[in-house]
């Protein structure tokens, strides 16, 4: 299995867990508002992965980026 730095983050195990918790209670809502609200929290949910993602990738590149100034300066 492939894996990337952030998932050795722990708030991105934190964030898994919180997801598989998020998925139980959601399942337990009444069939009326389980569609919109188990939408709406299963897309809040992901989004902190996303974020996650999208932040180590930034840190990464700006890594990659000032060490290649620190080379060119010197």
């Amino acid at each position: 299995m492939l894996y990337f730095s952030f998932q050795k983050l722990e708030i991105y195990q934190l964030s898994k867990e919180l997801v598989k918790d998020i998925y139980k209670l959601s399942s337990s809502f009444p069939s009326d508002e389980k569609h919109v609200l188990v939408q709406q929290i299963n897309r809040a949910q992901y989004q902190l992965h996303l974020i996650l993602q999208k932040e180590q990738a930034e840190m990464v590149a700006m890594r990659k980026y000032t060490l290649l100034m620190f080379r060119i300066a010197h």
